[in-house]
């Protein structure tokens, strides 16, 4: 398997693809994941051929020879599901931390709605910056993974990325099909249900993001079926 940089705004499904390259290519992929291990990119291992990173400070540079795989979502998706992600580990102890909080120095304060709206608009700016850099114009050696893709059309998409990664025989249908079922992927929860949702803000909020969203051929979540131009 080629040497891979999964490029991933927060819970945009980098962990899926993982699972789902682990089992077309059994055996083949050594993991890296940038906040756990070395904290360089690339992976001061050799062996490492896929490696994770979020690219916080958006300081990331790309290295000679390796193929990036750049993985988004709809911000307000993403946030909400990395805001109730947090929540649920809120009450662990800094050691128990997920990596991802202590990779972006966040200390969670107790849930409120003040709260949530603090967290939504630092980490919409960020979505901003991320998708500017890697996504919106991408560089060669640039393979775009959408998270409603990917979870709509897991076949077709982990089709194009495993040929895009293979350096040996290109995986058969067959394998790539149930590797997919393996995974019982489930459907996109609707942010509907998130205890803060404000259909009025959030549709203002997704009308200010419109140009982004039709540049990166995401959907609407809050005003379906809009114009993607307002």
């Amino acid at each position: 398997m080629r040497s891979v940089v999964s490029v991933s705004f927060p819970r945009s499904g980098h962990h899926l693809l993982e699972r789902c390259l682990r089992g077309v290519f059994p055996g083949e992929v050594h993991y890296c994941d940038f906040y756990r291990h070395c904290r360089r990119s690339p992976c001061i291992d050799a062996r490492t051929n896929l490696q994770k990173t979020h690219d916080f400070n958006l300081r990331l540079t790309r290295a000679p020879g390796y193929l990036y795989v750049v993985q988004f979502r709809h911000p307000l998706e993403a946030i909400v599901s990395w805001y109730e992600a947090e929540l649920r580990h809120r009450h662990k102890s800094r050691i128990g931390e997920p990596p991802l909080r202590r990779a972006v120095k966040l200390t969670f304060v107790n849930d409120s709605e003040v709260y949530w709206r603090f967290f939504l608009a630092k980490y919409l700016r960020f979505w901003r910056k991320f998708v500017h850099k890697w996504a919106v114009d991408p560089q060669p050696g640039t393979i775009l993974l959408a998270y409603p893709a990917l979870v709509l059309h897991p076949q077709e998409e982990l089709t194009r990325i495993a040929e895009a990664v293979a350096t040996g025989d290109r995986p058969t249908a067959d394998r790539i099909r149930s590797v997919v079922e393996a995974q019982h992927i489930a459907a996109r929860r609707s942010i509907r249900g998130f205890r803060y949702f404000d259909e009025e803000r959030f549709a203002r909020l997704e009308d200010g993001l419109a140009a982004d969203l039709a540049a990166l051929g995401l959907p609407r979540v809050v005003r379906v079926g809009a114009s993607q131009h307002g």
